[in-house]
C-alpha cells in the first residue's frame, strides 16, 4: 500500500523521480496504448530511493535502514517491531466479530471522476475527485484519494494470495490518526477483462513518468470495484511502502472479484512485482471481521 506522493499535505512524501518516458508527452508509451517495446523507456534520472526486490540493499527487508548522505534512517518506522505493520495474514475466522458499518459509511459515486493516471515506477495510481466520494468512520468523513495495484497480492486470506491486490486510500482531511482508511480488494484471474478496469488500463504508461498524467472524461462505476458479498476484516497498520507510516486502517474484503490475466500481467510488465512481505502481528492488534 500505498503511494503517498501524489496525495495531501498530511502525508510524507516518497522521494523524486524514478524515470520518463521516452516519449515527448512523458505521459504515453512508444505505441500511445500502454504497452511498449523492451528498451522503450529513457534511462533512469535517479537512482530509486527503495525497491521491491528481496536481494537489493534497497529493498523491504533494509526500507528501515536506508540512509541518504550519511544521515540517520529516512524510513525508520518500517523497521519499528513495536508497532503493527502492514500487510497481514487476514485469518478468514478473527477472533473478534465487529458490526457490518460498509454500507452506512460507504458513499461512493457510479460515476466518479478519474482525474489523472500515473505509473510511477512503482505501481499504477488512479487518482479522483475527492469532491466525490468519502468513507464515513468514528463520524468523520475520509475522502477518496486514489486508488492503486499491487501485484502479487499483499494480503493473504486463510493463506491464500491472490495475483492483484488494490487499495482504495481515503485521506482525513484534518491529518488526524488513522489518516488514512483502505479498502483492500483482491483479485482473481479470469478469461474476461474487467469492464471498469479495462476503461482507464489502455491510458496507464508502461514507462515510469515523472508526474501524473490528467485525464478527462473517463469515469467509474466504483461500486463494481468491490466484490458483491462485503465481508471485511479490518485491523490497524500502517502504509506498505515507505515511509511504512503505522497511522492507517486497513478494511480488507474476503471476497475477491476479477480480473483478466492479461490486465494483470500488463501491470505487472509495467511495474514489475510490487508487493510487501507480510509482516508478523504485534500483540494487542485487533483483527475484526464485519458481516453484513
Amino acid at each position: 500500500m500505498f503511494h503517498m506522493k501524489y496525495l495531501s499535505g498530511a502525508v510524507v512524501a516518497l522521494g523524486a523521480v524514478i524515470c520518463a518516458c521516452s516519449t515527448e508527452s512523458g505521459a504515453e508509451d512508444s505505441h500511445g496504448d500502454g504497452s511498449a517495446d523492451a528498451g522503450a523507456c529513457a534511462p533512469l534520472l535517479a537512482e530509486p530511493p527503495w525497491t521491491y526486490s528481496a536481494e537489493d540493499p534497497k529493498g523491504p527487508s533494509h526500507w528501515g535502514n536506508i540512509q541518504y548522505d550519511d544521515s540517520a534512517p529516512a524510513y525508520p518506522d518500517c523497521a519499528n517491531e513495536s508497532v503493527q505493520q502492514s500487510p497481514i495474514a487476514i485469518p478468514t475466522s478473527p477472533s473478534i466479530t465487529a458490526p457490518f458499518q460498509l454500507g452506512n459509511e460507504l458513499a461512493w459515486s457510479r460515476a466518479a471522476n478519474v482525474q489523472s493516471l500515473r505509473n510511477d515506477g512503482h505501481t499504477w495510481v488512479a487518482a479522483f475527485d475527492p469532491s466525490q466520494n468519502t468513507l464515513s468512520v468514528g463520524g468523520t468523513p475520509y475522502t477518496l484519494a486514489q486508488f492503486h495495484l499491487h501485484a502479487r497480492s499483499e494480503h493473504t486470506i486463510g493463506g491464500n494470495e491472490y495475483p492483484l491486490e488494490a487499495h482504495f486510500v481515503h485521506l482525513n482531511p484534518s491529518g488526524a490518526q488513522p489518516f488514512a482508511v483502505v479498502l483492500a480488494v483482491m483479485f482473481e484471474e479470469s478469461d474476461e477483462d474487467n469492464e471498469e478496469l479495462a476503461k482507464i488500463w489502455p491510458k496507464f504508461s508502461a514507462c515510469p513518468q515523472a508526474t501524473p498524467t490528467p485525464v478527462a472524461g473517463i469515469t467509474l462505476d466504483l461500486p463494481k470495484l468491490l466484490p458483491e458479498h462485503r465481508t471485511y476484516v479490518s485491523y490497524d497498520g500502517s502504509l506498505t511502502t515507505p515511509p511504512c507510516t503505522a497511522a492507517a486502517r486497513f478494511y480488507v474484503f474476503l471476497d475477491p472479484i476479477k480480473a483478466s490475466k492479461s490486465q494483470v500481467h500488463k501491470m505487472m510488465d509495467a511495474v514489475g512485482q510490487n508487493n510487501r512481505p507480510i509482516q508478523p502481528v504485534v500483540g494487542g492488534t485487533q483483527i475484526a471481521i464485519h458481516r453484513p
